[in-house]
């Protein structure tokens, strides 16, 4: 019943790059900002091919006015998704490097800025939950859905989640049509539908009831959310590249080849 699997996390990078201005008698400019975001689309995407699935990192070059006219200046733009802050991190610090080392190697200078909105992953609160679960089940909401949507978590639900302990329940309503669609609409005017919806709203009305008269419930409510803030916190991840220790391979040994013998080699060991 909790929508839990398909939060995601999302940040966005604006890297900014200064070259020399185009002269007529030169062709081509001693640092062309052009190329300096071509070289960072470039290797954010073979980055991209080294992240799992859950990971995306995808970018896009622009510039103030027209490319083909004045090369000195050019931005590239690239997104970063995860299942969560602690992903972003690990991204970020995989991608930055990549937006820097284009400005070195192009001559270039760079300005990269954070974009304007982060959306940062729904932390979904377990112990209510649960709680929610089995009020649910008294009121005779059963049914799942069998299909689990693909969608992003509003940014004003995953803020409030850090701050206050939260969930985000989904109900079956007599249908699998994919929420936010004009079936889903229509599926939703349906007599099934409402009664499903009715029986949900007693079930949080119910789950509202238990946390302000249980304390003890309360605080276990309270209690996970900080330590999972906490957890989160606490993780960090190196820069990249990692210093890996060198693993000792065994070598094989095989002599020189000889024409005596059948088989063209006189001796071969291992």
């Amino acid at each position: 019943m909790l929508y839990v699997d398909y939060d995601i996390a999302i940040v966005s990078f604006k890297a900014l790059y200064y070259g020399s201005p185009a002269i007529p008698e030169k062709p081509k400019p001693e640092s062309s900002a052009m190329n300096a975001s071509i070289i960072a689309y470039t290797k954010v995407l073979a980055m991209q091919e080294h992240f799992g699935k859950a990971w995306k990192a995808t970018g896009s070059i622009c510039q103030p006015g027209s490319i083909w006219v004045d090369r000195h200046m050019c931005q590239t733009v690239v997104k970063l998704t995860a299942p969560d802050i602690a992903g972003l991190s690990f991204l970020t610090i995989r991608v930055l490097p990549c937006l820097k080392t284009a400005a070195t190697v192009s001559g270039c200078e760079v300005d990269i800025n954070q974009g304007e909105y982060t959306i940062p992953n729904l932390i979904s609160n377990i112990e209510l939950g649960y709680l929610l679960q089995l009020n649910a089940y008294y009121c005779g909401v059963l049914a799942t859905p069998r299909k689990s949507p693909k969608m992003m978590p509003p940014v004003d639900v995953a803020e409030v989640s850090r701050v206050v302990p939260t969930i985000r329940p989904i109900f079956f309503i007599g249908s699998d049509v994919e929420p936010g669609t004009p079936e889903f609409k229509a599926a939703s005017k349906t007599r099934v539908a409402h009664h499903y919806a009715l029986a949900m709203a007693k079930a949080l009305a119910m789950t509202a009831i238990d946390i302000l008269h249980t304390p003890s419930t309360l605080a276990k409510v309270k209690d996970e959310l900080k330590v999972t803030l906490a957890a989160e916190s606490k993780i960090h991840f190196p820069p990249f590249p990692v210093t890996k220790t060198e693993v000792n391979v065994p070598i094989i040994k095989t002599e020189m080849p000889s024409d005596l013998g059948p088989v063209g080699w006189a001796k071969r060991g291992y």
